[in-house]
């Protein structure tokens, strides 16, 4: 198991807790934690297939629902745990492609998401997830929306300004990587069943997966608004009396970093500070709840 601070796997056994959790230790940075604790974050991508329809010209125009001859269908999806070095993924196989049959995958991502805490997209709340939770109800499963959403795109716009906002962008100009080459034409001959255009799709796919964990650990700290983590694991982690946890990195720190002070919109002052490990601007209420 992977610490879930720093992402090593280099972690031991160390008895239990009252709880009867499985306690660890961390040999690189030397921190405690239960993993059955630690929230579980998807690192999520799709790829789907054209919609083709007819039209009577060229340009910008209202398609009307009669005018489809094929609806999109699933090609294939990646996912990965943060801090997992596997990515995961399902294609679908030729003849699935050529009858535009997704719903083999579609069960397989389904199970894959319900077991998730938080999902981590690029564009993924206007694209990603409104489509496969259209899949899964198509094929009768059961919702699996209790998961928090993370949108990075979402998260940047208004944030940062690097020209574009598009995942290939913000990694080239952050030196992570870059995205792999995809050809219009590959999408084409995915939907006719060539193998070798499947296999280099669900690769393009696992790459921008990879790509995008990078870029949401980047973020991460400067993200206006963030779920808070903590609660997953302040019932199993013990932490000394002027100690407080990271919300967004979960990284155990001491209470002195409040050197600042910050003012909400109705005036109300609250001591602030960045954690020491992820960066993030914390702020500590006078109840001494760290947000």
């Amino acid at each position: 198991m992977n610490c879930i601070y720093c992402g090593s796997p280099e972690t031991i056994k160390k008895g239990d807790l009252d709880s009867g959790k499985k306690r660890r230790r961390c040999k690189t940075c030397k921190k405690w934690f239960a993993g059955n604790g630690a929230p579980r974050v998807l690192v999520l991508d799709i790829e789907t297939s054209h919609i083709v329809f007819k039209g009577w010209r060229l340009g910008e125009q209202v398609v009307r629902s009669s005018q489809i001859v094929q609806d999109w269908f699933m090609l294939c999806w990646s996912a990965k745990w943060l801090f997992d070095d596997e990515v995961m993924s399902d294609v679908v196989s030729p003849k699935e492609a050529v009858k535009r049959n997704d719903t083999r995958i579609t069960k397989s991502i389904h199970k894959l998401v319900s077991q998730a805490e938080l999902v981590v997209t690029q564009n993924g709340d206007r694209f990603d997830l409104p489509r496969l939770n259209w899949l899964f109800l198509k094929n009768g499963l059961k919702p699996n929306i209790s998961y928090t959403s993370i949108d990075t795109y979402k998260k940047s716009r208004g944030l940062i300004d690097p020209g574009s906002l598009s995942l290939d962008s913000v990694a080239r100009r952050l030196n992570i990587g870059q995205k792999d080459d995809m050809r219009e034409l590959d999408w084409d001959m995915c939907e006719v069943g060539d193998i070798d255009s499947l296999i280099k799709m669900s690769t393009y796919c696992s790459e921008d997966v990879n790509l995008l964990e990078d870029y949401y650990m980047i973020l991460r700290p400067w993200m206006k608004t963030h779920p808070n983590l903590a609660p997953y694991l302040e019932m199993y982690v013990e932490l000394e009396e002027d100690e407080k946890m990271c919300p967004r990195c979960l990284h155990p720190f001491h209470t002195g970093i409040f050197t600042k002070r910050w003012s909400t919109v109705a005036g109300n002052m609250h001591k602030a500070g960045n954690c020491p490990h992820c960066g993030s601007v914390l702020r500590m209420t006078k109840k001494g709840k760290v947000k």
